[in-house]
């Protein structure tokens, strides 16, 4: 069973999200604690959330105040659970959306919008009822 909560701001709990997420993107020589995500998490600047199945990360998604709206830092699932029937990154988004009071207490900031790169999956993040803007960027209103 998948369990999508938002991640204490341990020192333990930061690196691992950034060990996952070096895997999922297949950096090599680079040290998670030195990243800026990690340097932004310890000054309670990103707020995390993951996805665990029976216990073990498989997934994280990194979220910050940008211009009092939800900006979607990173989202980044373990490959061995990408594209399954689960859609895992789907609804760990989703969990994120849906829980957004979470992100309005740690930010204290009342969010009416959320806004990610458009250089991301545009169609991933369209199903999502996220849309396209002229800046490069993609918003959904929530």
């Amino acid at each position: 069973m998948i369990k999508y909560e938002k991640v204490d701001l341990s020192e333990q709990n930061i690196l691992a999200l950034e060990k996952l997420r070096f895997e999922v993107y297949d950096y090599k020589n680079l040290n998670p604690d030195k990243t800026y995500f990690y340097r932004e998490m310890t000054k309670g600047n990103i707020l995390p959330f993951a996805a665990y199945e029976n216990g073990l990360l498989i997934g994280g998604c990194y979220v910050s105040k940008t211009f009092e709206t939800l900006f979607i830092d990173q989202l980044f699932i373990a490959k061995d659970y990408q594209n399954t029937i689960e859609h895992i990154g789907t609804n760990l988004l989703k969990y994120v959306l849906a829980n957004k009071e979470l992100c309005e207490d740690f930010f204290n900031t009342k969010f009416n919008f959320s806004y990610l790169d458009s250089s991301c999956s545009k169609s991933f993040y369209e199903n999502l009822g996220y849309k396209e803007n002229n800046n490069e960027m993609m918003s959904k209103r929530i």
